[in-house]
Parts: C-alpha cells; structure tokens; sequence
C-alpha cells in the first residue's frame, strides 16, 4: 500500500500484545505474532481495519510489523503530497482519529472535550431560515483579541461578513448566560465559562431582489443567492480553519459540519439538500475533521471527560 516508509531512528516495542493490558479486548491484536508472518500486503490492509491506538500497537509489537507499516508522520506527508482514493481516504480517517483519541485521551484537555461537547446549533422558533451557532470560551484565560476557543466564531463571523456578495451580515453576541441545552455540561466546568454566539440569518426578501421578476423568477433568484450565501459561509470556515492551531481547528469543524447536517435537514429558502452536499464537497478536510469529531463525541458522556 505504501512505499518509501519512513522509520525512526530508536524505535521502541511493545511488550508482545496479547500481554498487554491496553489490548486485552482486540483480539486481533492477539494475534499480532501470526499477522507478522504475512506478506506486507496483507498486513497492511488488516492493520487499517483497526483504530488508531491499535493500529500503533500493532506496528511497535514487532520488528516485522514495524518495517510493514507506515509512521503516522508518513501519512500526514503523504496526504499533502498526492495521496488519493482510498488510500486517501484510509489515511484520513486513522489520522482523524488519532487526533481525537489524543484530544479525550490526554486529561490536560479534557476542557477542550467539554467545549465542543458544547458547540451547538440552534434554530429561530420565528424563522426556519435563522440559525444560531454556540461554543464556549473560559472567560479567565482569554482576552477579546484571541482566537482561541469559542473566539474563534468571532473570526469567522468577521470573514463571513468580508465575503459576502448578496449582504449576508452574521451577528454576533458574547453572552455570560449558558444556553439551556448546555447547562447540564456546564455544571462541569470549575472555571468561569462564556458562551460566543454567531447568528446567521438566511431569510431573502423580494426588496432583496431585482425588480420587475416574475413569481418563477423570484423563486429561482432566491435559490441561486442562497447557494451563493451558503457557499460563503462554507469557505469562510474553511479560510479560518486552515489558519488556525488544533484546538480551534476543532472548533471551527464542529461548528460547521453541525451546520452543515442542519441546512441538510432543513435546507433554506427551498434549496435542495443535494446543494448543500455538493456545496461542502468543496472544503473536505473541514468536513471531515468535523464529522469524525462528532462521531467521537457521541461516544463519550460528560462524566468520562470529567
């Protein structure tokens, strides 16, 4: 599957895994001695099947399996250097997945769990076209001038509002009161927490539009500036994504792929839900990152993150 594996220079195995207390539930694992005797291959198609954790396991049980396998770094590599296919879409999802095991895994950021446990979306009881987005912030540690944490919707607010062709403004609020969705989380925390909001609005009027446009015109001139808004919104995410360090990068694909479901469902101003896959496509590292995280999340309660 690869070439050119990258090794490092004192590698350090593991004690033989079926000893190994960490995997004493994969039974795979078990039998990493066996897997060892295949060509690499094969060894490499059984090993993707695994998560991130067993997949390192797996390749520091043996000398064998270490020279069959590829680093993490060799992925990461590979993916900015041509991966494509399948083979793209392996990489991505086992570094995806190493990324969110280490974020749950490591107790000092249990606080970023507990936040993105809280960044949701909430829809207008007065507009289906109107949608707020949440994430938190600990109001101790930053300032109004930082990035990081729920700040981070503050700068894409700002970039959504710089892109925009057809007068989609969000706004935004910084609010001390918890949402009560997130109350139950929030009870969590020991430190003050904020909440920064970012809401968009979706809604095109007919004194939006050209004058002088048939019923059928005006319906079809709403879809296209629609998808156009959609598609500003989307990108802005992604510009701020691609600028931003892990913690936030975290937020922000969170934040829009919850988005993104939420436009899916209930797609604005009578676009299809095929616009809105078709639209995201374009930003896929975004997306996906967002979708594994959610995926994760739902795996974990607010009390292992405690």
């Amino acid at each position: 599957m690869f070439t050119n594996t990258q090794k490092s220079s004192n590698p350090t195995f593991l004690p033989p895994l079926s000893s190994s207390p960490a995997n004493k539930n994969s039974p795979l694992l078990d039998n990493a001695l066996s897997i060892s005797n295949l060509p690499a291959e094969i060894i490499q198609k059984i090993a993707f099947n695994f998560n991130s954790q067993d997949y390192s396991n797996l390749r520091s049980s043996s000398v064998s399996l270490y020279s069959a396998l590829d680093s993490f770094e060799y992925m990461e590599k590979g993916l900015t250097s041509g991966f494509s296919g399948n083979l793209e879409k392996t990489c991505e999802a086992m570094i995806a997945d190493k990324s969110i095991r280490e974020l749950f895994l490591d107790k000092t950021k249990h606080d970023i769990g507990l936040i993105l446990k809280c960044c949701a979306i909430t829809n207008s009881p007065d507009s289906p076209n109107e949608v707020s987005l949440h994430a938190p912030y600990f109001a101790d540690k930053f300032n109004k001038d930082s990035k990081e944490n729920g700040r981070v919707l503050d700068d894409c607010r700002k970039e959504i509002a710089n892109e925009s062709n057809y007068m989609l403004i969000p706004s935004g609020a910084d609010q001390a009161n918890i949402p009560p969705y997130a109350k139950e989380i929030f009870d969590l925390f020991s430190r003050k927490t904020r909440m920064v909001e970012m809401n968009l609005d979706m809604t095109i009027s007919d004194e939006d539009l050209p004058e002088n446009l048939t019923e059928e015109q005006k319906v079809e001139t709403k879809k296209i500036m629609t998808k156009k808004n959609i598609d500003c919104v989307f990108k802005s995410f992604n510009n701020i994504f691609n600028e931003s360090s892990n913690n936030e990068q975290h937020i922000i694909a969170i934040c829009a792929e919850k988005l993104r479901q939420h436009w899916i469902s209930t797609p604005p101003n009578g676009i299809g839900q095929d616009d809105i896959i078709n639209l995201s496509s374009e930003y896929k590292a975004l997306f996906s990152k967002g979708k594994n995280l959610i995926e994760r999340l739902s795996t974990i309660n607010c009390q292992q993150l405690k």
